[in-house]
């Protein structure tokens, strides 16, 4: 969960460019025709600049060269950029084939991870605090030969390249480039035309131009843009009215805070989405005061929110996430939250996860915008604004934001769990049965707050709250081998000696190796991009919900 400070390496930056490029993709507004040629004008234009502007965008945008934008432009636009984003990520993973064979291996790996490492520490002058070196190689190793499909010892271009296609964000990977503009033109064919002709763009563009210029002399003035982009504006509102996003309001007296978080940093041994997905928690301190507080919290991962401190000041408290499910972030959908220590008559969740929309820095454009929409549906402005990237609480209504500055290790909370020792099937000689201490190092590491128990009974929640049936990521881990569901071998592998769960997030940083012993059932949820090999058969099992 915690984001880390270490420097990313040439090796494995391909696994976090999909990552990090899932994360960011948030979900788009469909534009109208209108909204995408005002989008397009701007000050000082001629009717003349405007349209030759659009002809070159066309001409560029029509892949085929046949004169007309379609479905085919665009497809052809959408492969040509995720071939690019594939080979980036490919070439970046293989600056680590050493002898140029045209394959990567596992020492090959190891020997760029530590140059890497020992040049990062060259250029700080000074060694960040972390785990011991050889746990982060040994983990990073684990990560990056999960390319390694047929388990030889090497990651070819093909393996590399599939691995990357399995990764959450790359059906998005081209989403940002001409494909979506070749589609935003052709939504100007209309009447579920499958082209569009220039000619027709430019007779819909002339009338959008027109539109603006509404003292008609030609050329757009600032005030005239302005106005435009005021209307789009409502237009876009109105949308958002559909969505059904209206607020309790505010009451007079009340302060309105809003505050906005990606993640927070400690697990919650209770999830408010599913079990195989992640529930974050954060601290909300309410300071002594008089003034009632109207407080609106705003996070995209799923987050249960734990209230202490003078709450009775807490008039309201309004609370949604970006995130809507496992990889999803609907905007129509519901969000996934939950609240403790206030009372169920003053939580509101936002019926819609795109009425208001996260931000982790204030001020910011991000924050602006969360900050208008809320005081479009309460009826009053935001007060004060606080915001951070990874929090672990805020205090109220001072704004002030709590953070983990370096890699403290924080408390390890774990589920009650077995000691009796594995019954195991196979050669488990190279087996360290239930030995945790570097497992909970990295985890310490990566979740600086670890892992909180929350009481489910006692949580207010947008959807169900129940406790995980194996808690998250390394945590869940650390559960199942101390009830002897798994071991690990000297390789740093996981082998799973009878029927299990997958632990929740178990992607990017927290992927894993594992071995399905013969005769052990499928395990149950989603192993993430984890690699599952079956030792009977030698090859990666399927997931199983």
């Amino acid at each position: 969960m915690k984001k880390s400070h270490r420097t990313i390496t040439a090796a494995g930056y391909a696994a976090l460019l999909i990552s990090a490029h899932a994360a960011a993709q948030a979900p788009e507004r469909q534009l109208s025709p209108d909204q995408v040629l005002r989008g397009r004008i701007q000050a000082g234009a001629t009717l003349e600049r405007y349209l030759q502007g659009l002809r070159t965008e066309f001409l560029r945008l029509d892949a085929n060269h046949d004169g007309v934008i379609d479905s085919a432009d665009a497809d052809l636009h959408d492969a040509i950029t995720t071939a690019g984003f594939r080979t980036n990520a490919s070439m970046r993973f293989m600056n680590a084939d050493l002898d140029g064979d045209g394959a990567v291996t596992e020492a090959e790996l190891r020997v760029r991870l530590e140059y890497d490492r020992r040049m990062a520490a060259a250029g700080q002058n000074a060694r960040r605090s972390g785990p011991d070196p050889d746990e982060w190689i040994a983990q990073e190793l684990r990560n990056l030969m999960a390319a390694d499909t047929d388990k030889d010892g090497r990651i070819t271009w093909n393996e590399m390249i599939e691995h990357i296609k399995k990764q959450p964000g790359y059906p998005q990977s081209a989403a940002s480039g001409p494909g979506r503009q070749a589609r935003q033109l052709l939504s100007l064919a209309g009447d579920g035309k499958p082209s569009v002709s220039l000619v027709e763009i430019e007779a819909t563009a002339t009338t959008a131009f027109s539109a603006v210029d509404s003292d008609g002399n030609g050329t757009i003035s600032q005030d005239e843009l302005a106005a435009s982009r005021s209307q789009v504006k409502s237009q876009r509102d109105e949308e958002q009215t559909g969505l059904n996003c209206s607020l309790p309001a505010a009451s007079e007296k009340s302060k309105v805070v809003l505050l906005g978080a990606s993640e927070t940093d400690a697990l919650s041994s209770v999830t408010v989405a599913t079990q195989d997905d992640i529930t974050g928690v954060g601290n909300i301190r309410v300071e002594p005061g008089d003034e009632p507080i109207y407080l609106v919290v705003v996070s995209f991962q799923p987050t249960i929110w734990r209230f202490d401190g003078a709450v009775e000041r807490i008039e309201r408290a309004v609370v949604t996430t970006a995130r809507t499910g496992l990889n999803e972030g609907n905007p129509k959908s519901p969000p996934l939250a939950g609240v403790t220590g206030l009372p169920a008559d003053r939580v509101t969740f936002a019926r819609h996860s795109g009425c208001i929309s996260f931000f982790t820095e204030a001020p910011s454009i991000d924050a602006a915008k969360a900050a208008s929409a809320v005081k479009q549906q309460t009826g009053k402005a935001v007060a004060l604004t606080a915001g951070a990237l990874t929090v672990e609480g805020f205090h109220v209504s001072s704004g002030k934001v709590d953070v983990i500055e370096s890699k403290r290790p924080g408390a390890m909370v774990l589920m009650a769990q077995s000691s009796s020792p594995p019954k195991a099937g196979g050669d488990t000689n190279n087996a360290r049965v239930a030995e945790t201490g570097n497992l909970e190092r990295m985890f310490r590491w990566m979740t600086p707050r670890g892992l909180i128990e929350v009481e489910a009974k006692s949580v207010v929640a947008s959807a169900r709250a129940e406790p995980y049936e194996v808690v998250p990521q390394e945590a869940g881990l650390i559960q199942l081998m101390k009830s002897g569901a798994l071991t690990q071998n000297q390789r740093g592998e996981f082998l799973i000696h009878r029927k299990i769960r997958f632990p929740a997030a178990l992607s990017g940083r927290h992927a894993a190796k594992f071995l399905l012993m013969r005769g052990v059932p499928t395990p149950d949820g989603d192993p993430g991009n984890s690699a599952v090999i079956s030792e009977e058969t030698g090859e990666p099992i399927g997931k199983r919900s």
